[in-house]
């Protein structure tokens, strides 16, 4: 998929599990300050404790969900393209060293820049499942690929569904110590409820907004998490004794069950990852090729294809690899244009065989079609090399313009051909009046199909488009006029 020129991105921001509202104003603060240093940026918006204005890309990204009080959604909304330095792939790279020198020691904040897709939305640029109904082994193969994964160039915020073991205190009423205390366990579940979570007490509302504003009432973390419940929470029973909590209730430690994930009725783990001006294209070959070597240890591929691997381990338990993310996505695009490209061809050969009434005619004319994609491989070979402009699925709409377009040049060479051999000339003598004849012609044709072309190379989203134009007609050309008559001679004998 082509990489577009945009005018923003987004920034999540989680804190550790707990943090209140006002630590994570904090950072976002610091955040701010620190990405309005770049002159390219306009303004930055953020949504503390409450998800943003949900968009299309959002509601893959789940950013809807995001209305924790340890969670932050920063939309930073870039100058007009023409009036900065910057593309906005640069500045997004930037942010993200900058972040990363600053918060790279502080392990309770972590955060992920996301850039709206070229295409479609999807939930992650690179996305891994892995398939198998072993939870052991299931986990135990996440955590190597995500450590696979985030060691390729070009990968960051690399993350997976895996959850770490999270042990809750619950907190045991002993109900028949409850009732010789003469004990309110409404009482009870109000002052715990007023000490560790949020409690709307009312509301406002001002002149200048009509929106209702509630207003919160908690205890800051800083306090609550160094209070010993049992035996700071005091309970006053109905003959006015204060009882303290630790009479009547005790803590038990219980750990959270792991969430259950499952695709298509199969159990999952996923993992996911962005990728900082890298096309996905070349991370997902660089991954296959380490998994194909034998990189993870204990796992041996069975078959594999460009959509999935299936591996086995040493104790004969299968798992399946699925691909996901914009990788899915551009094998989908280049698989349907393919047969896209594959039509084109029939329909132009059917065509030809119908205005010739020859099948040899039109095959000598179609053997000017890869006479094209020899230029345009290469060409964009030096493009990735030179200025980072992948051969991407707009380039294949190239790919199949291009079919109409090369077979003009050997249409009008090869009409008139046929014209001067009708006439008496010699093949020698109509080849060499035919090339001399229609040479300003085919070269008039080219040429302005070539520089309409280069107008849109500069586009972002196009320029694929343009440049397998530009280099397959290029190339066609010259190749035409001095390969076609070969054809032709040797289809002569």
């Amino acid at each position: 998929l082509p990489t577009a020129n945009r005018n923003q991105f987004f920034l999540y921001l989680d804190l550790k599990e707990g943090s209140d509202i006002i630590r994570t104003k904090e950072d976002v603060l610091k955040i701010n300050s620190i990405l309005l240093e770049n002159q390219n940026i306009l303004s930055i918006e953020s949504f503390v404790g409450e998800p943003a204005v949900t968009d299309f890309n959002g509601l893959f990204k789940g950013s809807n969900y995001r209305n924790s009080p340890n969670q932050a959604t920063l939309k930073i909304n870039l100058k007009d393209i023409d009036l900065r330095s910057q593309k906005s792939e640069d500045i997004v790279s930037w942010a993200r060293e900058e972040l990363q020198r600053n918060f790279s020691s502080n392990n309770s904040v972590s955060y992920r820049i996301l850039e709206d897709p070229p295409g479609p939305p999807v939930v992650s640029t690179f996305e891994a499942k892995i398939i198998t109904e072993n939870d052991e082994v299931r986990s135990d193969f996440t955590n190597k690929l995500t450590k696979l994964v985030s060691k390729i160039d070009g990968v960051v915020h690399t993350d997976n569904s895996l959850e770490e073991g999270i042990y809750r205190e619950k907190i045991n009423i002993m109900y028949e110590k409850a009732s010789f205390y003469n004990i309110d366990l409404t009482q009870v579940y109000s002052i715990l409820k007023g000490t560790y979570s949020i409690t709307n007490v009312s509301q406002i509302k001002n002149n200048f907004n009509n929106e209702v504003s509630f207003i919160e009432l908690t205890v800051p973390i800083s306090v609550s998490s160094k209070t010993n419940i049992l035996n700071d929470t005091f309970v006053t029973n109905k003959y006015g004794q204060v009882i303290p909590l630790n009479k009547f209730a005790e803590i038990e430690n219980t750990r959270h069950e792991s969430t259950i994930i499952s695709d298509n009725k199969e159990r999952t783990d996923y993992i996911s990852a962005e990728t900082n001006q890298k096309s996905i294209v070349y991370v997902v070959i660089e991954l296959i090729k380490k998994i194909l070597s034998n990189s993870l240890e204990d796992y041996y591929v069975e078959s594999w294809n460009l959509y999935e691997i299936n591996l086995k381990n040493e104790s004969g338990i299968t798992l399946k690899l699925e691909w996901g993310g914009e990788w899915e996505m551009t094998l989908d695009n280049f698989r349907d244009l393919g047969i896209a490209m594959l039509i084109a061809f029939f329909l132009i050969f059917a065509v030809l065989t119908a205005q010739f009434s020859n099948y040899k005619t039109s095959l000598i004319i179609m053997s000017t079609i890869p006479l094209g994609f020899i230029g345009i491989l290469p060409g964009f070979a030096i493009l990735d090399n030179s200025y980072g402009t992948f051969l991407t699925a707009t380039s294949l709409i190239g790919f199949i313009a291009l079919i109409g377009i090369v077979v003009n040049n050997a249409i009008i060479y090869f009409e008139y051909f046929e014209q001067l051999k009708e006439k008496g000339k010699t093949t020698k003598e109509a080849l060499i009046l035919s090339g001399t004849t229609r040479f300003r012609p085919i070269l008039l044709t080219s040429l302005t199909t070539i520089l309409g072309s280069l107008t849109i190379a500069n586009d972002p989203v196009w320029s694929g488009l343009a440049w397998a134009i530009v280099f397959g007609l290029s190339v066609s050309t010259i190749l035409t006029l001095f390969l076609f008559p070969v054809i032709v001679i040797y289809k002569e004998k």
